[in-house]
């Protein structure tokens, strides 16, 4: 004698559809999305010191792991951009060997534990975390003059030269703009900005008179590392996110100019700025968890969820094999993600009658919520747990596609509250599609398998690309 067994492994009802691990369970067992969690870098800084506030790099610099790319293929630079003064207004650079000078920021990828590559074809039992997206911030100081991404220069200094002699002061004006920007090439290339900031500083002296030049003079440009005006925030797709872990770098370019112009006096001034810069990041991976568990034979029946009012709705399934069972547990989500207990109905089991009819009336319902989803945790007398499939409320009407059996031996009708044709695949545990069709072709929508040799087949039904049910059944 013949016997058909369905089991309900997958129904997307929502507007959402989830990537989910790429291995095929054993038969009996499925994918169950569990959770959602996040990994955090904390901030990683170019200096290793960066908790203490330091904004001086010193002997803490991070040079990029290849320096060809920018600032002449030069990490350090040679640090010192000067202009002198020769009449008001007027400014020309001397000795500008290098005004670049570039840091690294490492960051440690993702170091995902449950990788999608350590779960084989065929497991009953499993996990695996996958990335859903990602985050990577620039960061903007809390208050000046702390850890941030910004520029500036710690070492700035000035000196007069010529004029009226001793006796005679004259003041010179110094802008400094400092230019900052970064980049990476990790995630395609699409981390890159920039920013730059406008100080102002000036130093006086006494003119030293004709053909001298006085000892230098610090000039202080007020908040070294004036960072971003807002984080820079860069929103990764999940396609760029590695699971196998390593770093990546952001490398940080500074390229200064300094102008001066004089205020009062009649010397000449000359400015000089040692360019630095420092960056300050965090990464923020978004991921979910996937385990294998039990999927539930096709005891279930008329599974229904409907709305009574905007804070209450009834549910009605049917068990055609209700026994070794202990208690249901109505679980309720709006997201079809985080799931909580609604209520619990205990199982109406007897050794004569394996059919139970139950009802459900969920009394707790957060009214502005657009979509309720639905689903029951059967725990067995074993103590084993095992999921059903979900039902979704959306705007107060079910969403439906399913199969139930007709009672006729290896048949289903389809049933679907969505307007529009289906498209099925039957396909076997090769993976090959045995038999494919439209549901508006195939009369009173029945799925049969009458022809179809003894083995484990999957029922694929698909309407548009956002709703699928694949349901497996054993011919005997």
């Amino acid at each position: 004698m013949r016997k058909n067994v369905l089991f309900v492994i997958l129904l997307f009802s929502s507007l959402m559809v989830f990537a989910q691990p790429s291995a095929i369970p054993a038969p009996g067992y499925q994918w169950v999305k569990t959770d959602t969690a996040s990994y955090y870098s904390f901030l990683v800084g170019t200096i290793p010191n960066i908790i203490t506030g330091s904004t001086s790099f010193g002997v803490f610099d991070k040079d990029p792991a290849d320096c060809s790319a920018h600032c002449g293929g030069n990490c350090d630079g040679l640090g010192t951009y000067a202009v002198s003064l020769f009449g008001i207004n007027n400014t020309v650079p001397i000795g500008t060997n290098s005004n670049c000078e570039q840091r690294a920021i490492v960051i440690n990828h993702w170091p995902n534990d449950f990788l999608d590559a350590g779960v084989s074809n065929g497991a009953s039992s499993g996990k695996v975390y996958l990335p859903t997206g990602a985050k990577l911030t620039m960061k903007k100081s809390a208050v000046p003059l702390t850890p941030g991404c910004g520029a500036g220069s710690s070492n700035n200094k000035g000196k007069i030269f010529g004029g009226n002699g001793p006796g005679n002061t004259t003041k010179v004006n110094v802008l400094c703009n400092y230019n900052i920007s970064w980049s990476s090439t990790a995630f395609g290339g699409i981390v890159s900005g920039g920013q730059s900031w406008i100080q102002n500083g000036s130093f006086t002296g006494e003119e030293p008179g004709s053909g001298n030049y006085s000892d230098y003079i610090d000039w202080f440009a007020g908040g070294f590392g004036n960072t971003l005006d807002a984080d820079s925030v860069y929103n990764i797709p999940a396609s760029a996110v590695g699971q196998t872990g390593g770093n990546f770098e952001i490398v940080v370019v500074s390229s200064p100019t300094i102008a001066v112009t004089r205020e009062f006096g009649n010397a000449d001034g000359l400015a000089e700025s040692a360019p630095g810069m420092e960056g300050l990041s965090d990464y923020r991976v978004q991921y979910d968890i996937w385990e294998i568990q039990h999927t539930v034979p096709l005891r279930l029946g008329n599974f229904t969820a409907r709305l009574l009012s905007g804070s209450s709705a009834i549910l009605n399934w049917i068990n055609f094999y209700d026994f070794d069972n202990d208690r249901y547990i109505i679980e309720r989500s709006y997201d079809g993600r985080h799931w909580q207990a609604a209520g619990t109905v205990a199982a109406l089991t007897n050794t004569t009658v394996h059919t139970g009819q139950y009802s459900f009336t969920d009394n707790n319902i957060a009214a502005a919520e657009k979509n309720i989803f639905y689903r029951l945790k059967l725990i067995e007398r074993s103590g084993a747990v095992i999921y059903s499939t979900q039902v979704l409320i959306r705007n107060g009407q079910q969403v439906t596609l399913s199969l139930v059996p007709t009672g006729s031996k290896n048949e289903y009708r389809l049933i679907s509250s969505y307007t529009g044709n289906c498209n099925i695949r039957i396909v076997n545990t090769n993976g090959q599609v045995v038999k494919q069709f439209i549901s508006g072709t195939n009369a009173n929508n029945i799925i049969s398998l009458n022809n179809f040799p003894s083995a484990l087949y999957s029922i694929i039904v698909q309407q548009g690309d956002k709703r699928q049910i694949v349901v497996r059944t054993f011919v005997y």
